[in-house]
């Protein structure tokens, strides 16, 4: 996430009439992302907000949980002798049980029920209990099917018959994301950085690599946590399997450089710094499975400003 530090109109006027200016410590203490961005990132990763208070409510990690809900049955009997019911009678029937769950069209004159393996179809009736076998049979293996409308005349019959569907198809399993309270917190953590410009020749002549070493680190897949140069002075090299990249700051020493980067496999990007392209090149021949930069070339190509367009 990217954030300027402004603060607000009304702020600004009175910071500045009392001869506070941006860059003064008060005033970027009062910026958004001081105030409100920063806080409110490492309130969320911690579980509670600025106070100690347990932050309320939930949220839905990548984890899953399997549960089981029922199926639904639903006793149709106002019905006393479907025998006499043709197929409009049917459709009828079926429009004030299903709803619209079922096209019509699956009805025919001699239809005993009506089982559809269209996933969409999550509705079966049962017009005829004398066919209730043949019923059970056709919604083996329907596992979409969740709601049965059965006809028949006593409360015996229906539960005798929701039974043997349940015993088929038993109940429905439901892949749920997992809850996780909020004052819980999130398993991850977060690096503050303050983006500045830099001066190019100052990049280019290598004096500033301490301040790019995180935009490399993060150029590089941001792999375990940002490398930091503890010393003023700059090492030949910097081989680091850990975050999977390694640099050459000092192009002498690219045989004991290509030495390490043989015996780590694991890294996948490269830096070489280097003024000479055709060196580059010569120097990293060998690493076609990585990605390599040339340093401070592809750095500052990438930050120009095209002043002609």
């Amino acid at each position: 996430m990217v954030t300027n530090n402004e603060v607000s109109v009304d702020e600004a006027s009175e910071l500045t009439d009392k001869g506070i200016k941006p860059g003064d410590e008060e005033w970027e203490r009062l910026g958004i992302a001081n105030y409100v961005t920063w806080p409110r990132t490492v309130c969320s990763i911690n579980g509670h907000d600025i106070n100690g208070n347990p932050l309320q409510g939930e949220y839905f990690s990548t984890n899953m949980a399997e549960s089981e809900r029922g199926r639904i049955y639903k006793h149709v009997s106002i019905v006393n002798d479907i025998s006499a019911f043709n197929a409009v009678k049917k459709k009828e029937l079926l429009s004030l049980c299903c709803k619209g769950a079922l096209p019509q069209s699956l009805v025919k004159h001699d239809s005993k029920f009506i089982v559809s393996d269209n996933a969409k179809h999550f509705v079966s009736i049962l017009f005829d209990d004398t066919a209730v076998f043949e019923w059970i049979e056709a919604l083996e293996g329907m596992e979409h099917i969740t709601e049965f409308y059965i006809v028949t005349n006593t409360k015996r019959k229906f539960t005798e018959i929701k039974e043997m569907v349940s015993e088929v198809l038993g109940n429905i399993k439901i892949q749920e994301q997992v809850g996780v309270p909020m004052s819980a917190g999130f398993k991850t953590n977060a690096a503050f950085y303050k983006l500045s410009f830099l001066d190019k020749t100052s990049v280019a002549l290598g004096r500033q690599f301490k301040e790019l070493l995180p935009v490399l680190w993060m150029k590089g897949g941001a792999v375990g946590r940002c490398p930091v140069l503890e010393t003023e002075s700059l090492p030949s090299m910097m081989v680091l399997p850990e975050n999977k990249l390694a640099i050459l700051i000092d192009e002498i020493y690219y045989s004991e450089f290509d030495a390490e980067i043989e015996m780590h496999s694991e890294i996948k990007t490269v830096y070489i710094v280097t003024d000479s392209e055709g060196a580059y090149r010569e120097m990293t021949r060998n690493y076609e499975d990585k990605e390599c930069y040339q340093l401070y070339r592809d750095y500052l190509d990438n930050f120009r400003i095209n002043i002609g367009r």
